[in-house]
C-alpha cells in the first residue's frame, strides 16, 4: 500500500500571516497543505491583496463551509495523513473547532479552544474556576428586554458587544441610568444575535503578544500600549499602538497577569493576543483575548523591536507543527527597550470611492516608515472609521533613535496624508469610477474561476 502524504490543514491562508505560515511549514518541516475555502467570495477578495502562493506549498483547495466539516475531514482522511492545522485567524477558529471534534490531531482540544470564541464562557469559566484572577462581571442578552431584566444588577459603566464578535465592531457604551431606548436603538442597529454585556474597565488599555510551548509555559514577546479616540459616534475608535518597554511600571504587572490567564485557560503551542485594561488602583483586568497571533501586521512590530533573529509567526508554525520543545528563543530585550516602535491607525469621516490621494511619497521616504498595514489607493473604497475595518489606511513606524518623538513624527505624516472622496473635478471622478467598475468585473470573473476550482 502507497504511504498516504503527510499534510495539514490551512483555513483561508490568504494574507501575509497565512502565506508566512505556509512558507515555513514547507521550508522548515517539508509539508504541504490543504487549504480550506469557507467563504468564496471573501476569500477571494483577500487573496487579491495576497503575495500569491507558490503551488509547491499546497496539496489541494477545498470547499469547507463549518456545517460540512465532518464530511470534508471523512474525504480528506481517506486521501491524506492529517498531522497538523493552523487557525491562524480569529475567524478560522470556528472552522478548526468543529475538525478538530471529528479527528484525531494532536493540539488544542476544541472545547479549550471554543472558549475563545464566547467572551462570556470564557470569562465564567475563569470566574469559577480561578478566582483569584480578577475579572469583570458579565451577563449574556439576545435583545434590549435583557438589558432592562438585569436592570437592577448593572454596573454604572458598561459595554456591550457581540459574543463571538472580532475586530472592535458593534460595541456599545452604556451608563446604567441611560434610558431603555438607548438599548433599544443600539440593537436595531447591531441586529439579532448573541451579545454579551460587561461591566466597563477603568484604566489605560494594553496588548499582550506572544506564544505557549508545548507544556503551556508563556513566553511574551511584546506589550503595546493602546491610543483610542472619541470619533464618528465611537468613544473606542483606535488610533495607534504604541511599544511598551520593560522599564514602563506598566510592563510586569501586565506581563503576570496575561500569563495567569493564558495558563488558567490551558492554551498550549499556540500563539495569543490578550487585550487588558490596567486601573491605577485595582491593577489589571482582561478586556479580551484571542487564540491567534495579534492582527494588523503587529507581529512585524515586534520582529522590529527584538531585531529580525526573532520570528514569531515561524516560531508559531513550529508549534502548529511540532510537540517537540524549542530550544531557542531569539528575544533580544536590550534591542526591545532601544526601540520606539508604533502602529498608526488611519480614521476618516468619508464615506465613498477615493478620488484623490496626497502624502503617500512623504510617509514612505520617512527614515522611521517601515510598512504599509492598509495602503490607501485611488478607486479603491472606504467608509468612516468606526472600528479597525474601517480603517482607510495603516502604516508602522520603528526606530532606535534616542532624539526622535515617533507619536510626534506619525501626527505630522497623517497631517500630510490627503485622501479625498468629493470636492474634485469631474475628471477625476470619472477615473475614480472607471478604475472601480473595472475591478468590479474582473473579480466577478475569478470569483466564478475561483469557485469551479475548488474541491467539495
Amino acid at each position: 500500500m502507497v504511504a498516504k502524504e503527510a499534510v495539514y490543514l490551512m483555513i483561508e491562508p490568504f494574507h501575509a500571516y497565512g502565506h508566512d505560515l505556509m512558507r515555513r511549514a514547507f521550508e522548515d518541516f517539508g509539508l504541504r497543505c490543504v487549504i480550506l475555502v469557507e467563504d468564496v467570495y471573501d476569500a477571494l477578495h483577500k487573496r487579491e491583496y495576497c503575495a500569491p502562493i507558490p503551488e509547491a506549498w499546497v496539496a489541494a483547495y477545498y470547499y469547507c463551509p463549518r456545517d460540512r466539516a465532518s464530511y470534508v475531514a471523512r474525504r480528506l482522511q481517506k486521501k491524506y495523513d492529517l498531522v497538523a492545522l493552523i487557525p491562524w485567524s480569529e475567524p478560522s477558529l470556528e472552522l478548526a473547532i468543529a475538525l478538530l471534534n471529528c479527528l484525531s490531531i494532536d493540539w488544542v482540544r476544541p472545547e479549550i479552544l471554543a472558549r475563545f470564541r464566547n467572551k462570556f464562557e470564557l470569562k465564567n469559566y475563569l470566574r469559577l474556576h480561578h478566582p483569584n484572577i480578577r475579572m469583570n462581571a458579565s451577563w449574556t442578552i439576545q435583545h434590549a428586554e435583557d438589558v432592562e431584566k438585569i436592570r437592577s444588577q448593572l454596573p454604572s459603566k458598561f459595554v456591550i458587544k457581540p459574543i463571538d464578535g472580532v475586530s472592535n465592531q458593534r460595541v456599545g457604551f452604556f451608563t446604567s441610568d441611560q434610558p431603555a431606548k438607548s438599548f433599544i436603538d443600539y440593537f436595531i442597529a447591531s441586529g439579532s444575535g448573541r451579545y454579551v454585556l460587561e461591566e466597563f474597565i477603568e484604566g489605560t488599555e494594553y496588548a499582550v503578544n506572544g506564544q505557549t510551548d508545548e507544556k503551556g509555559d508563556v513566553i511574551v514577546y511584546s506589550i503595546l500600549r493602546y491610543h483610542h479616540k472619541n470619533i464618528n459616534g465611537r468613544p473606542n475608535v483606535y488610533t495607534r499602538s504604541v511599544h511598551v518597554r520593560t522599564s514602563d511600571p506598566a510592563f510586569t504587572p501586565l506581563k503576570l497577569y496575561a500569563e495567569s490567564v493564558v495558563r488558567a485557560l490551558g492554551l498550549h503551542r499556540c500563539p495569543f493576543h490578550a487585550e487588558i485594561r490596567l486601573d491605577p488602583e485595582r491593577g489589571p483586568c482582561l478586556v479580551e483575548i484571542g487564540a491567534r497571533s495579534v492582527g494588523n501586521q503587529l507581529v512585524l512590530l515586534m520582529r522590529d523591536a527584538h531585531g529580525s533573529a526573532l520570528d514569531p509567526l515561524r516560531i508559531a508554525a513550529y508549534f502548529y507543527l511540532s510537540a517537540k520543545p524549542l530550544t531557542q528563543w531569539p528575544l533580544d530585550w536590550a534591542r526591545y527597550d532601544r526601540t520606539q516602535a508604533l502602529n498608526v491607525d488611519g480614521i476618516t469621516d468619508q464615506s465613498g470611492l477615493i478620488t484623490a490621494l496626497s502624502g503617500i511619497e512623504a510617509i514612505e521616504q520617512h527614515e522611521s516608515f517601515r510598512r504599509w498595514v492598509v495602503k490607501p489607493e485611488v478607486g479603491r473604497s472606504i467608509k468612516v472609521t468606526q472600528d479597525l475595518l474601517s480603517q482607510p489606511y495603516s502604516f508602522h513606524l520603528a526606530t532606535d533613535l534616542k532624539d526622535v518623538d515617533l507619536l510626534l513624527e506619525a501626527e505630522q505624516l497623517e497631517k500630510q496624508l490627503l485622501i479625498r472622496t468629493q470636492g474634485v473635478d469631474r475628471s477625476l471622478r470619472v477615473n475614480a469610477f472607471f478604475v472601480h467598475v473595472t475591478q468590479r468585473i474582473i473579480f466577478k470573473f475569478k470569483w466564478l474561476k475561483f469557485r469551479l476550482s475548488l474541491r467539495s
